[in-house]
């Protein structure tokens, strides 16, 4: 109930992560009454197997955007980091390479999707776990 009431424009930004403004265009004009059935239709539109109680997509995505609250949150909501971005759409990486750099303290985190055929690297520059998408196209 908190994603539809009180933390409605945050839960419309965590969505745009995986559908397009336009496709979130009818939550977002809700009624906040409209918005459960709103809420219904966009997530009925996803679910891989409707035959099922259970929308596997819509419990796919609770569970990469709960990790990366819990992973990604040190510099503000894990949601929002470009790490967090990321996972929310393509979940867990198949491989996680790190090298550092050799110039400064900076470290580099390369992470492969190779069914998708997409890699993404990210750098921390001061070696805090800031890391910042540096190469791959979101």
């Amino acid at each position: 109930r908190a994603m539809l009431g009180a933390n409605f424009e945050s839960t419309l930004d965590v969505l745009e992560i995986i559908a397009p403004k336009e496709e979130l265009q009818a939550l977002r004009d809700a009624p906040e009454a409209q918005r459960p059935a709103e809420w219904a239709k966009f997530w009925a539109a996803r679910d891989p197997d409707p035959s099922t109680i259970e929308n596997e997509a819509l419990t796919q995505h609770l569970e990469r955007v709960q990790y990366v609250v819990k992973e990604f949150s040190q510099f503000g909501p894990g949601w929002r980091s470009d790490r967090g971005r990321v996972y929310v759409r393509y979940g867990a990486p198949e491989q996680i390479d790190t090298a550092m750099d050799g110039r400064s303290q900076g470290e580099y985190e390369i992470w492969r999707y190779y069914g998708r055929d997409l890699t993404f690297v990210f750098y921390d520059m001061f070696g805090v776990g800031d890391y910042k998408l540096v190469e791959g196209e979101f």
